[in-house]
């Protein structure tokens, strides 16, 4: 089975601006080991938790700004930058501030694997093609349009035209 998680950089509600916006994200692919996708959604928890742990700050609370935490947010997404490429590689949490041994979360080794996508989108172009009779439902510049557009674009091109993996059966 594959998992798919994505979050977007950009204003979406005020998309009128010409400013290039994405949505990237990754897709995990259990590689027909079931149990495998349960443990990886067990094994980012973990994950996360180790990271706040580690940066002295709160999990789920510093990982998004909200209500003035916006120096525990730096720090958090600091630490993410230096231990999310070995957690998405290996399934460990290492600590970049010293020889320790990476924190394996004491679970098995990970079966599946990840894939990055990104998906780019300029308003200006697309705004001359429409034009000003077509109805708000297809404009990308009302409300959450954009990102449900790029989100359904980038789940239909992930499972029905994906280069990598080409024998998905089940989303």
């Amino acid at each position: 089975m594959i998992t798919i998680s994505f979050d977007e950089q950009g204003s979406f509600e005020n998309t009128g601006s010409g400013e290039l916006i994405f949505i990237a994200g990754f897709l995990y692919d259990d590689r027909g080991h079931p149990e495998d996708t349960e443990n990886e959604r067990k094994r980012i928890y973990r994950y996360y938790n180790a990271v706040c742990d580690k940066a002295g700050t709160d999990y789920p609370m510093d990982l998004h700004v909200n209500n003035g935490n916006d120096d525990e947010v730096a720090i958090t997404k600091e630490l993410v930058r230096r231990t999310l490429g070995n957690f998405l590689k290996y399934g460990v949490c290492d600590n970049p501030e010293d020889n320790s041994e990476p924190n394996d979360f004491g679970m098995d080794p990970r079966k599946g694997n990840y894939y990055l996508f990104l998906k780019l989108r300029s308003e200006k172009g697309r705004r001359d093609y429409l034009g000003q009779s077509v109805s708000h439902m297809v404009k990308d510049t009302y409300a959450s349009n954009l990102y449900i557009h790029m989100a359904e674009e980038c789940i239909d091109e992930l499972v029905f035209h994906n280069p990598v993996i080409s024998d998905i059966t089940e989303v």
